[in-house]
């Protein structure tokens, strides 16, 4: 059993605290610190959606008051990528965590396979980094500051800034790093709230901080095609016999985000005839259609 172990700070990254309590402990090598903490000194420092955290917990001091559970909801991005995934595998995803699966839940969650990258580094907002050192004496790795697709702090209003902690897949660069260690005080880049591309990163930020921060117990394929069906039919985008209004969607969805910032997220609409098929359409249309080749239903 560890002898101490730092209380995480809210909205840190379980890696985070990983990353002080090796500092304070001053281990000479990443293994020992995974050793003492996971029981694995072959294992990789995780950024997202670590495991072994079932020997992590059992392992911390017995006063502590985090368990398993509450390290997955509150300290991994789980939450995040758990929200539009059905119950059994939101449950499975909890067990990839706590045991030691190694990349099963980067397979299963679907992290893997995504066309949109996770952030190449780790990420900070200066004005959270004051905040932080005023209110806790040293800055730490925020959960929201990680999530992909978000390129601004919501809280502050303000681009995040790229740390020199590389996530590059490599055992020389998956090592246990403070953000006090390797973050600095640098001009903060406002959002223009006149500027549409930075209206809409916001709005995106928000959106992905309350669902991070409203941990889901998984939502069905179906519930979910019929929220987006609701929503589309009250906008005049769709009928209530469930047929969309392709065109009037597409141009409503272009005047919202234009070509350079879909590129930025990865999320250009692609496709050699957009109006019959692309990720936006294969998001709200039924999963039946959407997952079949043969499919050749009309708009």
């Amino acid at each position: 059993m560890l002898g101490h172990f730092p209380a995480p700070y809210p909205d840190e990254l379980l890696y985070s605290a990983c990353a002080r309590f090796a500092v304070r402990a001053g281990y000479a090598s990443v293994k020992s610190v995974l050793d003492e903490l996971f029981g694995a000194p072959t294992a990789t420092a995780v950024i997202d959606l670590p495991n072994r955290l079932g020997f992590l917990a059992a392992a911390l001091p017995a006063n502590s008051s985090l368990t398993a559970a509450r390290l997955i909801d509150q300290h991994t991005l789980l939450p995040f990528f758990s929200a539009y995934q059905p119950v059994s595998r939101v449950e499975q995803l909890h067990e990839d965590l706590k045991s030691n699966h190694g990349p099963a839940g980067h397979m299963r969650s679907g992290v893997m396979a995504s066309r949109i990258p996770m952030p190449g580094h780790l990420r900070f907002c200066p004005l959270c980094k004051q905040k932080d050192e005023e209110s806790f004496g040293e800055a730490y790795w925020h959960r929201m500051h990680q999530l992909p697709g978000v390129e601004v702090c919501s809280p502050h209003q303000a681009f995040l800034e790229k740390s020199g902690v590389s996530l590059r897949a490599d055992r020389r660069h998956l090592q246990f790093i403070s953000a006090e260690q390797v973050t600095r005080m640098i001009p903060v880049r406002h959002v223009d709230i006149e500027d549409r591309n930075h209206r809409a990163l916001l709005q995106i930020a928000q959106d992905a901080q309350w669902v991070l921060e409203h941990s889901s117990a998984g939502t069905s394929l179906k519930a979910l095609h019929m929220r987006y069906l609701r929503l589309l039919i009250k906008r005049g985008l769709a009928t209530y016999t469930g047929n969309i209004h392709v065109k009037k969607l597409l141009n409503k969805f272009s005047g919202l985000y234009s070509p350079s910032l879909l590129k930025l997220l990865n999320c250009e609409l692609r496709g050699r005839d957009l109006e019959k098929a692309n990720w936006l359409l294969r998001l709200v249309r039924p999963f039946t259609i959407c997952c079949s080749s043969s499919s050749s239903a009309t708009p």
